[in-house]
């Protein structure tokens, strides 16, 4: 309890870095893997509609109540989000309303661009070594598909000579 699972945090961190770049379609990607849902097109554009709203709202308050705005529109999406999320959104609400409270003028984006800077900073420093250790069975799995790939193109031109 306290902790995200790394997925999890993965994809906070990524929620929140579309977030601050204005990148809906990214937000959406992230808040549908995190219910683990799949959509069809047009509601997976539908939820991004309404992910781009919240991120618009977001930059025109500063931050104000993003998180549980997100909550609400997966919600509303039939996405079940885990329950850490929720956990999450709730103690950074609680945060937020609170220093709200004793600064009305105070805008939360801002700190947590200073602050998910050097997280960022750090996850994408940890690719290379992450790469290099998944390298040997990505090749492994490569070389299965290509040494299948002829196979596979016979199959295929066989179905559409038929």
């Amino acid at each position: 309890m306290g902790q995200l699972d790394p997925t999890t945090r993965r994809l906070t961190l990524t929620l929140l870095r579309s977030i601050l770049n204005d990148d809906s379609e990214c937000a959406a990607r992230a808040v549908l893997e995190l219910g683990g849902t799949k959509m069809a097109q047009n509601q997976s554009e539908e939820l991004r509609l309404d992910l781009d709203r919240i991120i618009q709202l977001c930059r025109r308050r500063g931050g104000a109540r993003w998180t549980d705005a997100i909550i609400d529109t997966a919600r509303r999406h039939g996405i079940r989000l885990p329950s850490s999320i929720i956990l999450y959104a709730k103690a950074a609400i609680l945060n937020e309303s609170l220093v709200t409270e004793l600064d009305p003028d105070f805008k939360v984006l801002p700190v947590v661009e200073r602050m998910i800077a050097p997280i960022l900073e750090k996850e994408v420093m940890a690719l290379p070594r992450q790469l290099q250790r998944d390298l040997p069975e990505l090749t492994r799995r490569y070389a299965e598909v290509l040494q299948d790939l002829p196979n596979l193109i016979r199959e295929y031109i066989s179905t559409q000579n038929a």
